[in-house]
């Protein structure tokens, strides 16, 4: 079994046992842990990004935006869930994740910035990115209370 397909068969596995589990990669393209840190998972906006794209949280906590631009912005999700005010230099948003999901979101004023919040019940940390064949790995995560 080749093992691309063999981590496609654990995450479809670990799917089916935990609903609402979301694996997070420490690449790019994955979501990022939240920071570790005191308060909520923080996002800094730039004048052309959000940094990190990608943020993963557990449901039943916020994640916090901080416009670092020049620039105004908003965070405005795709779907209609929440909706900031136009954020001066500076300012804050945050923004409570009730249930878990894929929320997708832009600014109003510059419709390139995009990110991605991902809530889940599960989440799970893998200790590296790339796998070879025969390599261990270590999962390290949180579960959100009461799941």
């Amino acid at each position: 079994m080749s093992t691309r397909l063999r981590r496609v068969s654990l995450l479809a596995g670990l799917g089916a046992v935990l609903p609402g589990v979301a694996l997070a990669q420490q690449d790019h393209d994955g979501p990022h842990p939240p920071s570790g840190g005191d308060g909520p998972p923080r996002v800094a906006v730039s004048a052309t990004a959000v940094d990190p794209k990608r943020v993963g949280v557990l449901a039943g906590e916020r994640v916090e935006w901080v416009n670092a631009s020049i620039r105004q912005h908003t965070i405005t999700a795709r779907e209609g869930q929440f909706d900031s005010p136009r954020l001066r230099p500076g300012q804050r948003f945050s923004h409570p994740f009730a249930a878990a999901g894929s929320f997708a979101y832009y600014c109003r004023i510059h419709p390139n910035i995009t990110g991605i919040v991902d809530v889940a019940n599960v989440l799970l940390h893998a200790s590296a990115s790339r796998l070879v064949r025969g390599d261990a790995v270590a999962l390290a995560g949180r579960v959100r209370p009461g799941a």
